[in-house]
């Protein structure tokens, strides 16, 4: 597949700059081109040679003269021919499959902190590819198929991320075991926090606590975790595991928001109290990460 047959595709909804059709490759997640001017000025040109776009001025005032770029019939033809034969399969390349399969004389530590490095990138592009489709030219046009496209991208990472623990579990033999690693970032001009938790999390106060406290002392107060979900022993008050991490985030006024994919088995008693926190500015729990981020 050529990036030329993708601006034929776009074309065929209305006439576009040169400028206009590199951004929208650029900025939309599941196409792979770079959309660099060396890349978009080459397929125009052959666009141009076999008959397949048109293309006119436009000069304006105070800025760049521009490109205008519109499909002719034998550039639709093109485009139909192109869609009606095979698809391609998808490559498949993945780098840490052929470092697992190397891992045999390397310590389990050397290997969890490798799996954990990948969690936080796979976390990262999940984030990335949906912030991007969000506000993609596809998105903006409420393209029809755009709803399952977003659907297919977002499994790609989930399944990764079900996989990795999965991992997790036959390094450590324990499924209970919980593993966690965080970055200090920044919005704007808030610092915070982000932690990714895997497997069993928030079921060990102790173990949260020490590592919400210990890692990036005196940098922020402000804390965004990653998890699947928030474990049961969080979740049903009575424990005293909600608790005990809320009244320290208060005692040392930190603030910290949760980022979940899953949040079924929060109980009523759980939801008045994440409402209450919410009001008091010390705890909150969301799906959405920019939403969490914005809380922040």
């Amino acid at each position: 597949m050529s990036i030329n047959h993708v601006i034929l595709g776009i074309l065929q909804q209305e006439e576009k700059s040169g400028y206009d059709l590199k951004k929208i490759i650029q900025n939309t997640p599941f196409m792979y081109w770079s959309g660099n001017n060396n890349q978009i000025y080459k397929a125009f040109v052959e666009l141009l040679e076999n008959g397949y776009v048109i293309k006119r001025t436009e000069h304006q005032e105070n800025a760049p003269t521009k490109h205008i770029y519109e499909i002719t019939e034998d550039g639709r033809e093109e485009f139909k021919k192109w869609f009606s034969v095979e698809t391609n399969a998808p490559e498949y390349k993945k780098q840490i499959l052929i470092k697992l399969s190397l891992a045999d004389n390397m310590s389990e530590q050397s290997i969890l902190d490798c799996i954990n490095e990948y969690e936080r990138i796979i976390r990262m592009e999940k984030l990335l590819s949906e912030r991007s489709l969000k506000s993609s030219y596809f998105s903006e046009r409420e393209q029809k198929f755009i709803g399952l496209i977003g659907e297919n991208i977002d499994g790609y990472y989930n399944n990764e991320l079900d996989w990795i623990k999965k991992v997790r579990e036959f390094i450590s033999n324990d499924e209970g075991e919980s593993h966690v690693n965080g970055v200090i970032k920044e919005s704007g001009l808030k610092k915070y926090k982000e932690i990714v938790i895997s497997g069993s999390a928030f079921k060990d106060s102790k173990m949260i606590l020490d590592y919400i406290f210990g890692f990036g002392e005196g940098e922020t107060e402000n804390i965004l975790i990653h998890c699947d979900t928030l474990d049961d022993e969080f979740v049903k008050l009575k424990t005293g595991v909600a608790g005990d991490i809320l009244q320290k985030l208060s005692n040392y006024k930190h603030k910290m928001v949760v980022v979940v994919r899953n949040v079924d088995n929060f109980n009523k008693r759980f939801n008045e109290l994440l409402s209450e926190s919410a009001r008091s500015n010390v705890f909150m729990v969301f799906t959405d990460y920019d939403e969490a981020v914005a809380w922040l």
